[in-house]
């Protein structure tokens, strides 16, 4: 299993929740975007999700780094974004009030 972190520098940073070394380092997004508040990673390991501070969600191919899909809808920074456990969807919250 892992777990994901990521930085205003664009990159997703992927470890190992067992042993906590870094696994590897995979850049996603841009600064256009504004910062990443939140990322998931889908229960299978092929997803990455972000919240940002754009209000907008966007998904990637964990493994190549491509972005699937972009949604919006908030209108306020995204601060929390998490798969449902079954992979299916994604829930995301944010600070519009």
């Amino acid at each position: 299993k892992h777990f994901v972190s990521g930085s205003r520098d664009g990159f997703a940073i992927f470890w190992d929740a067992a042993t906590g070394k870094k696994v590897r380092t995979l850049e996603v997004w841009d600064e256009s975007f504004g910062d990443a508040w939140s990322l998931g990673i889908s229960p299978d390991g092929k997803l990455l999700v972000g919240g940002f501070e754009d209000g907008e969600v966007r998904m990637w191919d964990a493994r190549t780094g491509d972005m699937v899909r972009e949604f919006a809808g908030h209108d306020g920074a995204v601060h929390n974004v998490r798969f449902f456990p079954d992979g299916t969807r994604v829930v995301s919250a944010s600070d519009e009030g």
